[in-house]
């Protein structure tokens, strides 16, 4: 989230979460991807009395050369909302690295939370099309707000290794999420990328667990 308001609420939420990663990495270039921008006629969305720009954030180390830099809509969503809680815009965001492309994903996350739905269906296709366009070495991360057992899932993670799978994740979910929906985020790596190790510290940041990712 990005907005000109500097607000930080009782219980931690940061109006302008993106400014404040990018003062503590000053040796990262970051990378907004604004769903507002990505889309005509979509205003910010309106929380708790400021404005702000819901979107994803890469960031890169500044020693890494980096080739290029975007975002896809993949669920045009409520174009005309102005809530949180609405069914916002989603897009795939991306950054290239030398022959590997990092893809980062906020997924549709109306209620029921993480079950099939048309909406998540035609997002996970639109998503494989995004990234079937690249010819390279894929990785795709980020919240996806789908229980591992969905055909959308199935769908995003054709022809990728699903980390969570073979590390015997049990949870990407921290102690402070108190529902029954154990799993949201993940990691996929196409076969050429030689994983050197995959970890979901329990460490409580957010109602979401860390998930890191160490590869050649």
């Amino acid at each position: 989230m990005k907005s000109e308001a500097k607000y930080v609420s009782a219980d931690g939420f940061h109006s302008d979460i993106y400014s404040d990663l990018e003062k503590i990495l000053p040796e990262h270039h970051g990378f907004f991807a604004s769903m507002r921008k990505g889309i005509a006629g979509f205003e910010p969305l309106e929380f708790a009395d400021f404005d702000a720009d819901l979107g994803t954030a890469i960031f890169v180390k500044k020693n890494l050369k980096f080739e290029n830099h975007g975002m896809d809509i993949v669920h045009q969503g409520n174009i005309n909302g102005r809530d949180l809680r609405i069914d916002c815009p989603r897009g795939l965001q991306h950054v290239t690295l030398g022959n590997t492309t990092i893809f980062n994903f906020h997924g549709i996350s109306t209620w029921p939370k993480t079950e099939d739905s048309e909406a998540r269906i035609i997002q996970s296709k639109n998503i494989r099309s995004v990234i079937d366009e690249f010819k390279c070495r894929k990785i795709v991360c980020g919240d996806f707000n789908l229980a591992p057992e969905t055909k959308s899932m199935d769908i995003i993670e054709k022809g990728m290794n699903n980390l969570i799978k073979p590390y015997g994740i049990k949870s990407t979910r921290s102690s402070i999420f108190k529902k029954e929906y154990k799993f949201s985020d993940y990691v996929l790596t196409t076969p050429d990328i030689k994983v050197n190790s995959f970890k979901v510290p329990d460490v409580v940041v957010s109602d979401h667990l860390p998930l890191i990712l160490e590869f050649e």
